[in-house]
């Protein structure tokens, strides 16, 4: 008995230190990140890329009928939570991607074959670059899509753009 409760408790600490594992998937010729048990979430992010291939790595948004690219790339993920959405996924070029919630929870990782289809990842709350912070999502794979008040600004300056959805519900 005593063991089986140290096997437990071993088991929660580990859990709570690491998020969950993110991996980048094809939907319907988009790229989103399939998010599993982090912090609670598990579930899809909003697109962040059209497929070219298993390529995913020209981060790019429909704005007012015309496709921005960009280097990074802010998505909402799990639903909403007082009106604002519940989690955040910034992906970069560089594979990294970073997880973030209403919450503080935060997690980050590299993907293992950059924004590829397949690459995936184990989040850590315990983050290597001090400049980026996460934690995690979930949106239905039939989110709609559609630019917030920031895509309002002139976009040839916008470097990060959030895109909102909606239709979604944390697990």
């Amino acid at each position: 008995m005593r063991f089986s409760i140290s096997m437990f408790l071993a088991s929660v600490y580990v859990r709570t230190s690491f998020g969950g594992t993110l991996e980048v998937i094809d939907y319907d010729g988009q790229c989103l990140i399939w998010s599993k048990d982090n912090h609670g979430c598990t579930g899809y992010s909003a697109s962040f890329a059209k497929l070219d291939g298993d390529d995913c790595s020209k981060l790019s948004e429909v704005i007012n009928g015309v496709r921005k690219d960009y280097s990074v790339l802010n998505v909402d993920a799990c639903g909403t939570e007082n009106g604002l959405p519940a989690a955040s996924i910034e992906v970069k070029q560089t594979g990294l991607v970073t997880f973030f919630n209403q919450n503080g929870d935060e997690s980050s990782c590299t993907l293992s074959n950059g924004l590829k289809v397949g690459s995936l990842c184990t989040a850590s709350d315990y983050i290597s670059e001090p400049s980026t912070k996460s934690s995690s999502a979930l949106v239905s794979p039939t989110a709609l899509v559609s630019p917030t008040a920031s895509s309002a600004l002139n976009p040839s300056s916008i470097s990060l753009l959030t895109v909102s959805t909606c239709g979604c519900s944390a697990v």
